[in-house]
C-alpha cells in the first residue's frame, strides 16, 4: 500500500517537472455545457401545430356544395311483387336444395335470371345460396367454379 503512494508521488512529480521544463502550464479541460431542459409536452404541441399548419396550406380548400332543402315528400311502400326471374330462381333454388347439389346449368340458369332481377331481389336469393352451398347442404360439382 505504502508502495502505491509513493509511486503516484513520484508520478505526479515526474509530470510537474515536465510541464515545468516545456514552459507551459497545463490548460484546464473545457466545461461542457450543461444539457438544455426540454419541455417535452410544449414541444409535442409545437409539433402538432406545425404538422396541422403544413397539412392546412397542402390540402386544397374543397368548398361545400350548396344544399338544397325540399321538403319530405312522403311516400308510400309499394306492395313488393316478385317478378317472374325472382319466382324462377327461388324454385331453382330449392329444386337444388332437394337434390343437395349444384350443376354448371344451375350456374348458367341462375345468371340469366339474376340478370332480370332488382337488387333486393337478387339479395334475397343469394341470401338462401350461399348458406346452403356453405353450410354443405348443395354442394357444389367439380367444375362448375363460381356457382352464379
Amino acid at each position: 500500500m505504502r508502495l502505491a503512494a509513493e509511486l503516484t508521488f513520484v508520478l505526479c512529480a515526474i509530470g510537474v517537472v515536465a510541464v515545468l521544463l516545456m514552459g507551459r502550464s497545463p490548460r484546464p479541460l473545457p466545461a461542457q455545457a450543461p444539457a438544455p431542459i426540454v419541455d417535452r409536452a410544449a414541444l409535442r404541441a409545437d409539433l402538432r401545430a406545425i404538422v396541422r399548419e403544413e397539412l392546412a396550406a397542402a390540402t386544397p380548400a374543397v368548398p361545400e356544395p350548396p344544399r338544397e332543402e325540399r321538403p319530405a315528400e312522403p311516400r308510400m311502400a309499394a306492395p313488393r311483387v316478385a317478378s317472374a326471374a325472382h319466382d324462377q330462381a327461388a324454385d331453382l333454388v330449392a329444386r337444388r336444395a332437394a337434390a343437395r347439389r349444384w350443376r354448371a346449368e344451375d350456374m348458367l340458369a341462375l345468371r340469366g335470371l339474376l340478370d332480370r332481377m332488382s337488387g333486393e331481389e337478387r339479395a334475397e336469393i343469394l341470401a338462401t345460396l350461399v348458406p346452403a352451398i356453405n353450410q354443405g347442404t348443395i354442394r357444389v360439382e367439380p367444375g362448375v367454379g363460381s356457382p352464379f
